[in-house]
């Protein structure tokens, strides 16, 4: 998944170490209890006894389980959570979620781009111009038996779908979209967006809720990332970048449900759907952009001369004596040079992040969301462990208090 070949100075995707803690269906396993987006999932052998006991209690009573496959492809409904030979199973359980959200009598699933560009400190943007979006290829039926047909519940493989404008509730919304959006490139999110409004979902609550579910998820894997990182690559802090897929659900109360996280984005192969050929260009054009190896920018930005003009740091009455207080260390006089190369990066990424959206350090409206939510986001941002993130978050609300477009 990783490789600890010497790196250059040069960006390197997919060689992220820790990969695998974020998408490992046995690591992912481990954070249902801290990112409210994951239903419940167990990890067999060893987690064989809770599993019985949560399937004993009223809360567990009646729930519906899959297997999952540890190669992304392959879900299999349990027909007998009590079954004796379930105690030698090797594999990840996970809880049916037997009321998926419809969209024309069929489920459905939305995959968000993540791009994670930088570990330490965690700096990520979700690509917010356009998602994957695919149906199951059969309607859906309520009553899920083992001799179920899956194409009616799961979508598996790489064509195994039925994309969005073949839908019948969903092509008045394409048409609406193409008049709306540059290319088509977007088409996918803005008709899901208009179909999901139209059937009563909240769509900014819906969308807010996948952001936080990828904050959540990014801050539960980046301390086994981060000791990853310092054992393979002790000088490597600036040339790492990845990025990898959130696959999400929603049920039929309009609340989202991570399915899984893959390194392996989809980007590879002609699809027979234009909007996802669409979307796929802009994407790596933006991705490219991003970390500033496209035309317009550079290799390294962090030292591009076209950067130097621009003011990182925030005027403060604080003297060479006060850098020790944390409110002065933006002042000129206090910066470090490392900050400036973090600072120097983020605004880089700003300027040439095109369809790509900061949610790591949080923006102010997803901060607000999970806050309201009841979600732990603050627990990351420890001045006495992560100095350098207190920093960052710091500046950055400096920043939108001077330009809006930075909130």
């Amino acid at each position: 998944m990783t490789t600890s070949a010497p790196l250059g100075c040069w960006p390197s995707p997919a060689q992220m170490p820790g990969l695998g803690f974020l998408v490992a269906k046995s690591e992912l396993a481990q954070l249902a209890g801290s990112v409210a987006a994951l239903p419940r999932t167990f990890r067999l052998p060893e987690d064989y006894v809770a599993w019985q006991e949560l399937l004993s209690s009223k809360e567990g009573a009646g729930t519906q389980w899959v297997q999952k496959s540890a190669a992304h492809r392959g879900v299999h409904i349990i027909p007998d959570p009590a079954a004796p030979e379930l105690r030698q199973l090797q594999g990840v359980l996970a809880q049916q979620l037997v009321r998926p959200h419809l969209i024309g009598g069929r489920a459905w699933d939305v995959e968000l781009y993540v791009a994670i560009t930088q570990l330490e400190p965690l700096t990520a943007y979700v690509f917010s111009t356009s998602v994957l979006l695919r149906f199951c290829s059969k309607p859906y039926q309520r009553d899920i038996t083992p001799d179920t047909d899956t194409s009616t519940y799961v979508i598996d493989g790489l064509s195994d779908f039925t994309p969005g404008f073949e839908v019948d509730a969903m092509r008045p919304h394409y048409d609406d979209a193409y008049a709306d959006t540059d290319l088509g490139s977007s088409m996918n999110l803005a008709a899901l967006r208009s179909q999901l409004a139209a059937q009563g979902v909240n769509t900014t609550k819906w969308w807010l809720d996948v952001q936080a579910a990828v904050v959540q998820t990014l801050q539960a894997v980046a301390p086994k990332m981060e000791a990853q990182r310092k054992g393979r690559y002790p000088d490597a802090l600036v040339n790492l970048f990845t990025l990898v897929r959130f696959d999400f659900m929603l049920d039929e109360h309009g609340s989202s449900k991570l399915l899984e996280v893959t390194l392996s984005p989809r980007l590879h192969r002609p699809d027979k759907d234009i909007n996802h050929q669409l979307m796929h260009r802009k994407l790596v054009h933006d991705l490219i952009s991003l970390k500033g190896l496209a035309r317009d920018g550079r290799a390294n930005q962090h030292i591009a001369r076209t950067l130097s003009p621009l003011k990182y740091h925030m005027d403060t009455t604080c003297q060479r004596i006060d850098c020790l207080r944390q409110e002065c260390t933006l002042c000129k006089i206090c910066k470090s040079l490392w900050h400036l190369v973090l600072l120097t990066n983020l605004q880089a990424e700003h300027n040439h992040a095109h369809g790509f959206m900061r949610v790591h350090p949080l923006h102010r409206a997803l901060t607000q969301h999970m806050e309201e939510s009841g979600m732990d986001w603050r627990a990351y941002f420890d001045a006495e462990t992560r100095p350098d993130n207190v920093v960052i978050k710091m500046w950055l609300d400096r920043k939108c208090e001077q330009d809006f477009r930075w909130c």
